[in-house]
């Protein structure tokens, strides 16, 4: 591959760039998702009163990590908000370094420049129903786990074994879930070097087995199975650590990425990186046959190991050495071509949910396929192209390129489909085909007249100006927001600027480093896009005029939100759904959980009878006002979350 470094300010401003595509791909939202139990481990260590929570009052994940007196002594010495923010900014940055240096192990820094890219476009979600990601842009423990499983790795496949077994360990120590992959993984590296590997493995067995018998936590879940009435409980709550549950779409992104390694095995020179792939793929047959058989035994273990998190490592790597991968294949074969394109346009169809691509894809694939039986070389007509004799030619196709892809980035706006968006995608696929068509033209040599090449593309942009006529061109507004979910911005936008900014850093350097900077800028800018409400209720955390009311051993119901429970007051959550997480470790949990969930679904209507329904229950707080006097009233004048709270104690009204 030639080059497209040369000098140490080229590197560092294509660096910048690659920063600026994961900053703006990962905007902070605040704590939310899972991050809020992981905050409530922590804050659990600062509030003893929180053990009465119906997440941890039996016994909860906390028990399995140092991260969360980790945590809790940074937020203790620095408050939730700064606490949560610097630790985020820390696991970032050693994931980003931790990916970087894998890459550029096997391969150089443009490599390595282009899998941050990818890796940061892609769709990062894995497993059922796509819960976790990696890279995850708010703080737990997998923050941390995961640059460390990484590190790992890395030392590993330099056989610095001590060093990668102790960070591997010590991710361990933070998410052994997490870890427990990327630990297998560094295991069947070492066997194939030092038989001393299986010896370990077997007095493992040995002592997991030996600890179930003793009854040593976790191991001793491992003779324990879910009964039918808890199993029942695990598939409502939890559908995503069970197989049979998981979507098609999951399989389906589950199978991509494992076909990607394996073209990995055949396709990387590399010894190393080959057996990194080699080790991915084993460990995938291995964990998804072990995670198999738990479901079917309903093993209690087996299932809480959750094994099919061994797809965070398979879909990592896949994307981070996928430009390097597809550059192999590309070079090496007509098939690695074909691959080639159906990897990229499997990964543009997740990023742009538009299956206009898969078209594109098999046009492309298709004209490939006759290159090859009509001996025209593809990739030295693609030179030949810029070549000054044959300018109008380029421009003719460039103008076809441009209408497709302006289109396209209509289509990815998510205008509501209508009969003249269906025009539109129709329009996409029509200036695609002409394109591939003028591309053999121009290969086999056929006489085509300039001026009829021009009528072409003047003929292309009246067509597309006719096809947008009155369109509302306000939809173009949704890049510049970020989506309420997944809380970024649209990644198929960032990659059309990025690339922009890629083509003119090549072409017109001074500009390319003044756009890039002023993009790496604008990314810090624009990372923190919390609601009013959330930016006040973390960085006031217990300053509320309701605090004061609430005894520390009562709890809170306030709309079934944990989060706002655990900030505002420290207080146990009478209910919320996020508790439900912990139906897959302890029965008990699962039913006092479940218990309260039905009692309030079935005082909706009127949620204060949720006093007498429930004497556990010490107070409410509701939007609205009620028929009974509040303790106290919370004007907060925050728009976007509550304007008016209002605190009711459930004893005073029993009594």
């Amino acid at each position: 591959m030639e080059k497209i470094t040369k000098t140490k300010l080229d590197q560092f401003f294509y660096l910048l760039l690659a920063v600026s595509t994961f900053i703006l791909t990962h905007a902070y939202n605040g704590i939310r998702h899972d991050g809020i139990l992981y905050m409530g481990q922590a804050l659990l260590e600062l509030h003893s009163n929180l053990k009465l929570d119906p997440f941890f009052v039996f016994g909860s994940q906390n028990n399995y990590t140092i991260f969360s007196p980790f945590y809790a002594f940074f937020i203790k010495l620095f408050g939730l908000n700064f606490a949560s923010i610097f630790l985020l900014l820390i696991a970032q940055s050693a994931f980003f370094t931790s990916v970087f240096l894998l890459i550029k192990k096997f391969t150089n820094f443009d490599f390595a420049f282009f899998g941050i890219i990818v890796l940061s476009i892609a769709n990062p979600f894995y497993g059922g129903y796509g819960i976790f990601s990696y890279g995850e842009p708010f703080l737990t423990a997998r923050s941390f786990a995961e640059p460390l499983s990484l590190f790992a790795l890395y030392f590993g496949l330099d056989n610095k074994w001590f060093l990668a077994f102790g960070l591997g360990f010590l991710a361990g120590l933070i998410h052994p879930l997490v870890a427990l992959p990327a630990v297998f993984i560094l295991w069947f590296l070492f066997s194939k070097q030092y038989k001393s590997g299986y010896i370990a493995l077997v007095l493992g067995i040995i002592f997991i087995v030996i600890g179930a018998y003793l009854g040593i936590h976790p191991f001793n879940k491992l003779f324990l199975t879910y009964d039918n009435a808890w199993w029942h409980l695990v598939n409502i709550h939890n559908p995503f650590c069970i197989l049979s549950k998981w979507r098609n779409g999951n399989w389906f992104c589950l199978i991509v990425n494992f076909f990607i390694a394996v073209a990995g095995i055949f396709y990387v020179e590399n010894k190393k990186l080959k057996d990194l792939f080699k080790s991915i793929v084993v460990a995938c047959v291995v964990f998804f046959s072990l995670a198999q058989i738990g479901d079917m035994t309903r093993n209690v273990l087996a299932v809480s190991l959750q094994l099919w998190r061994i797809s965070w490592v398979l879909q990592l790597i896949d994307m981070a050495f996928l430009p390097y991968l597809t550059y192999k294949m590309w070079t090496k074969n007509y098939v690695g071509k074909i691959l080639t394109i159906i990897f990229i346009s499997i990964l543009l169809n997740q990023i742009e949910n538009d299956y206009t691509t898969f078209f594109e894809a098999f046009l492309l694939a298709i004209t490939i396929l006759i290159f090859y039986k009509t001996n025209l070389n593809f990739d030295e007509n693609i030179k030949r192209l810029f070549e000054r004799k044959n300018f109008t030619w380029l421009f003719t196709l460039t103008i076809l390129v441009l209408c497709e892809r302006f289109i396209w980035l209509y289509e990815i706006s998510f205008y509501p489909i209508d009969f003249q968006f269906n025009l539109l995608v129709m329009e996409r696929c029509a200036y695609f085909t002409l394109a591939m068509v003028l591309f053999y033209a121009f290969a086999k040599g056929i006489r085509i007249d300039e001026k009829l090449l021009y009528i072409v593309s003047a003929s292309s942009i009246v067509a597309l100006a006719v096809s947008f006529f009155g369109i509302d061109f306000s939809s173009f507004n949704y890049f510049l927001g970020f989506n309420a979910n997944p809380y970024m911005l649209n990644r198929a936008f960032v990659l059309f600027i990025i690339g922009i900014l890629f083509i003119l850093i090549l072409r017109l350097k001074a500009l390319g480093y003044v756009l890039i900077f002023s993009l790496f800028v604008l990314s810090i800018l624009l990372w923190d896009q919390r609601g009013k409400w959330d930016l006040y209720i973390e960085t006031h955390t217990t300053n509320n005029p309701f605090y004061k009311y609430i005894p520390e051993d009562s709890s809170v119901y306030f709309n079934g939100q944990l989060k706002y429970v655990w900030i505002l007051f420290d207080r146990p959550c009478f209910y919320s759904r996020q508790q439900c997480s912990g139906d897959l470790f302890n029965r008990k949990s699962a039913f006092l959980i479940e218990k309260r969930l039905n009692l309030v679904k079935n005082n909706k209507k009127d949620i204060l009878n949720l006093c007498f329904a429930d004497k556990n229950l010490g107070f409410i707080v509701s939007q609205t006002k009620l028929i009974y006097k509040p303790v106290a009233i919370w004007h907060t004048g925050i728009k976007d979350g509550f304007d008016n709270l209002y605190l009711y104690d459930c004893k005073t009204l029993r009594n």
